[in-house]
């Protein structure tokens, strides 16, 4: 039971006491009020002052006194070296190891003086706001469980797919020399600059969903021209127009019954050896890959989804993946969407206030220790109470009814802490001398401004309001050339709508 603890108290070289009253903390963080970081220093694993709880986070890789230069590089020691001790404990001994990657993200919008804050994709996906961007890499080993290996946020001149691209590269490295890695991913990463680094690995393969309008090209069978660049793409098939154009090359049928009862037929299309176009730095012209689409009806015939799902499978050992594995690998991404919700509901993933994001970070790290903390007792602590009222009756432990039955185990756990020691804090380091006031720091934009002259024209519907946006190229647009344009774009507007019903921004 108390094995992870202790063999986490050997990784940290620096405030082991304070490290682990955190994680401790909060695994068993139930029983605190609120959502605040703060308090889980009422924590009755808590030891000392909330102070400590930022000089740890600040100073758990290094002494206190070490110059700036040497903090970075001994910061990212020390991270490395947790993921890799995280990622081995699932990694060792497994033939295929499954992995979700995805993105979450931190919002800031309050924070004025956080540094290296970006635009990030708000809750109604709509609009952006000032936050922070998280990869998150899980390990899918056990049914209802996505546990964490790797957390890393995306800065302001960081690439997510790059990054993402080095956590599976990493997470593969951790694991035996014959084994599968399986990386699993939503639409957002099925672009060519995630897809290449990846498939120069030979025991990496790639389930990410596409869109259905995809342009995908047939491998060129022909004869070469004898001088020139060899031709690589034949032909042009669009996904949502295939079906007088591809053939599949294998079909599985099956039954599936949901958890509610109901029954449907689902239809498994397999179609090999197909090239995706990508940029000069990410060609994929030597690169094929396969594509499987999934479509389910009701045992009457009738569609259950207007929309087939398109899975683009790649990698130098795609082939060995079935169709249905493939389709099974993909529902079970899901689960990582579980973890996002779990952890900032319960665990406060996201509720540290700090304007350093590398402090942040640092909390999000502690945050996925501390998950890994609750998935290694769920085998010691009793499922929860299950009442009446509750709709699913599963008898697989999941964390939310570990969480809930940790109570029964705490007192395991109170011999671990140690009573802390007042020492004061030396003058040199005092808190209120070095205090500076911090100016505001502006929220970053990555996109790269263009020379465009911008319309938004917004139409009142209910409660919200629809709207669309068109943008003109303002090189060589003069005041006669935007005038025209102008008009012909509200002569477009008048035809459906009336001039009340309007607002032109």
């Amino acid at each position: 039971m108390k094995k992870f603890i202790e063999e986490l108290k050997k990784i940290f070289p620096y405030n082991k006491s304070v490290a682990i009253e955190l994680i401790l903390a909060l695994t068993f963080s139930h029983e605190l009020p609120g959502n605040s970081v703060v308090l889980l220093t009422e924590s009755s694993f808590f030891q000392r002052k909330y102070s400590s709880l930022y000089l740890m986070l600040n100073n758990y890789f290094c002494a206190r006194n070490t110059k700036s230069d040497q903090r970075i590089t001994l910061r990212r020691q020390e991270r490395k070296k947790i993921i890799k001790y995280i990622t081995s404990l699932y990694s060792k001994g497994c033939n295929r190891n499954v992995y979700a990657l995805d993105i979450t993200n931190h919002y800031r919008s309050n924070s004025q003086k956080g540094r290296d804050r970006i635009n990030v994709r708000s809750k109604n996906n709509r609009f952006s706001e000032p936050g922070y961007e998280y990869s998150v890499l899980c390990n899918l080993k056990e049914k209802s469980w996505a546990i964490p290996t790797s957390i890393t946020r995306v800065h302001s001149e960081a690439n997510k797919y790059a990054i993402g691209v080095q956590q599976v590269i990493d997470a593969h490295s951790c694991s035996d020399v014959d084994s599968i890695t399986i990386s699993i991913a939503d639409a957002a990463y099925s672009n060519t600059g995630y897809l290449e680094p990846l498939y120069k690995e030979d025991n990496i393969i790639n389930i990410t969903r596409d869109r259905k309008n995809r342009a995908v090209y047939t491998m060129f069978t022909g004869e070469q021209k004898p001088k020139g660049r060899k031709r690589h793409y034949g032909d042009k098939i669009n996904l949502s127009e295939h079906k007088d154009k591809l053939t599949p090359d294998n079909v599985v049928r099956f039954n599936h019954t949901s958890k509610k009862g109901k029954e449907t037929e689902v239809v498994i299309s397999e179609y090999h050896n197909l090239l995706v176009k990508g940029r000069k730095k990410q060609s994929m012209k030597k690169n094929p890959v396969n594509y499987v689409k999934i479509e389910v009806y009701d045992l009457e015939g009738s569609r259950v989804y207007n929309n087939d799902l398109w899975l683009c499978v790649s990698g130098k050992k795609r082939h060995l993946l079935k169709a249905q594995e493939v389709y099974d690998y993909y529902k079970s991404r899901f689960d990582i969407e579980h973890f996002f919700k779990f952890a900032k509901s319960k665990m406060r993933f996201d509720k540290l206030q700090t304007t350093n994001p590398k402090i942040d970070e640092d909390y999000c790290m502690f945050v996925m220790l501390s998950y890994n903390h609750l998935y290694h007792l769920k085998d010691y602590a009793g499922v929860a109470t299950r009442h009446d009222w509750y709709s699913k009756k599963s008898e697989d432990p999941t964390p939310s009814t570990i969480y809930r039955s940790l109570s029964e185990i705490k007192h395991h756990f109170h011999d671990i802490v140690k009573p802390a020691i007042a020492r004061g804090i030396p003058d040199e380091r005092s808190v209120r001398k070095l205090f500076v006031k911090q100016a505001n720091c502006p929220v970053i934009k990555k996109t790269i401004p263009k020379n465009n002259v911008e319309i938004s024209i917004k139409v009142p519907f209910g409660k919200g309001q629809k709207f669309t946006k068109v943008t003109l190229n303002a090189k060589n647009l003069n005041e006669e050339i935007f005038s025209t344009k102008l008009s012909s774009l509200y002569t477009q507007i008048s035809k459906n709508l009336t001039l009340s019903e309007t607002k032109l921004e």
